[in-house]
C-alpha cells in the first residue's frame, strides 16, 4: 500500500510507517494545496481504514477545500467498520477552525468535546 506523509511528523513518526510491512512510503512535506490535490490520487487510505483494529475518530470541515470531505466521510463510513467514528463539522474549513478560514488556530469547541469525549471513552474501555 502506498502512504503519503505529507505533514511534519518527526523521524521517528516516518520510521513506524517505514517499518511496517507492505507500505511503500513516501515522504512529501511542504507541499501547497495545488501539489497536493494532485498527487493525492495516486493514495488510496480504504485499505488502512478498512483493516483498522483500533478505536479512531475522523473529523472533517464540511468547507474543506483541501479533502472532499463529504465524500471522504462516506467513503470511511462504507467501510462498515464499528471501530471508526466520523464525524463532519459543518462551517469548518481543513483545521475546522472557528471561524472558517480566519487563520487563527483557533479549533472549534464542538470538535474538542468530540476529540475529549472520544479520548475518554477509549480510555474506558
Amino acid at each position: 500500500m502506498k502512504v503519503l506523509i505529507s505533514d511534519n511528523l518527526g523521524e521517528a513518526g516516518i520510521k513506524t510507517f517505514q517499518e511496517e510491512p507492505g507500505f511503500e512510503v513516501d515522504v512529501k512535506t511542504g507541499l501547497s494545496p495545488d501539489e497536493l490535490k494532485k498527487i493525492i490520487v495516486d493514495y488510496d487510505p480504504l485499505p488502512y481504514w478498512r483493516d483498522i483494529s483500533i478505536d479512531s475518530i475522523a473529523l472533517f470541515g464540511a468547507e474543506d477545500t483541501n479533502v472532499p470531505s463529504a465524500e471522504s466521510a462516506k467513503l470511511l463510513m462504507s467501510q462498515n467498520n464499528p471501530r471508526i467514528q466520523v464525524k463532519v463539522y459543518s462551517g469548518s474549513g481543513h483545521a475546522l477552525e472557528s471561524p472558517v478560514g480566519q487563520g487563527n488556530s483557533i479549533i472549534r469547541q464542538d470538535a474538542l468535546e468530540d476529540i475529549s469525549t472520544f479520548i475518554s471513552d477509549v480510555n474506558v474501555k
